[in-house]
């Protein structure tokens, strides 16, 4: 015949035992919810590009936007939502999405330039950014997720390999394009210097690239600077903590008309 403490020790196995089922369904919920969002995601973006990117039938004869391989019909898109500023690109790598404004960081954190939620959010500037690109230093953010997408992927900067081998960042901009180089990639607290985007006098930002670029995690090689540079900095999460992030820093080489802009 079992004892009293026999079957209180049954019992409260049984509780824990259905406990750490709950807990299995909610993770194994979480992780399905996870991977829909992802995929939901994955696919927005996947429509997008084929809705408002054309393949350039012959990239080398044409000097447009047609030198990455493709145009952007801005036009479209931005009558869709007039948020969108332009279009980011990385090649070969995942980056390439609209681009968007707002009045403030919180408008697409969560959002897609539908206004539509979505764990991916959007790729914008700073609202302390002119999106004209006429600031000595231009700020971007973008989410860190897990499966590469938006600015997931950044992180592999921090190998050499990767970050010799992906050196150039796109910004199509209506009727032009712009060209900036990697300098720099580093991780930094929200309340690290690579976050100042205004300078009194050129020295002071002078002063401030040079040490961007000293912070690289990786060799960026011979850097020039004489403080008429115009930078551009990707900024998204670790996922570590919530005050830190990981930056990839870029100065503009180039820039030129497109020629059969949209």
């Amino acid at each position: 015949m079992a004892t009293k403490k026999g079957k209180r020790r049954n019992t409260v196995l049984t509780i824990l035992e259905v406990i750490f089922f709950l807990i299995f369904l909610f993770a194994l919920f979480q992780a399905g919810k996870i991977l829909y969002d992802y995929h939901k995601g994955d696919a927005f973006y996947e429509d997008s590009q084929k809705e408002f990117l054309t393949e350039a039938a012959d990239p080398e004869a044409e000097e447009s936007t047609s030198r990455l391989g493709f145009k952007v019909d801005l036009r479209k898109i931005q009558g869709v939502n007039p948020d969108v500023k332009g279009w980011i690109y990385i090649p070969d790598t995942a980056v390439s999405y609209p681009l968007l404004w707002s009045k403030s960081d919180d408008t697409y954190l969560r959002h897609t330039y539908t206004k539509e939620y979505n764990v991916f959010g959007s790729i914008f500037f700073s609202h302390l950014s002119n999106p004209d690109l006429s600031d000595m230093h231009t700020l971007i953010y973008g989410h860190n997720t897990k499966n590469g997408a938006m600015f997931g992927g950044l992180k592999k900067y921090k190998e050499q390999a990767y970050f010799d081998s992906h050196p150039y960042i796109y910004l199509i901009m209506g009727d032009r394009t712009y060209q900036y180089k990697i300098v720099s990639c580093f991780t930094a607290e929200t309340s690290d210097d690579v976050y100042v985007l205004t300078f009194s006098k050129n020295t002071d930002f002078q002063r401030w690239l040079a040490e961007v670029v000293t912070k690289s995690e990786v060799d960026p090689g011979t850097v020039a600077i004489n403080g008429m540079e115009q930078v551009l900095t990707l900024s998204t999460c670790t996922s570590r903590t919530k005050t830190e992030r990981f930056t990839v820093n870029a100065i503009l080489t180039d820039s030129w008309e497109n020629q059969e802009a949209y």
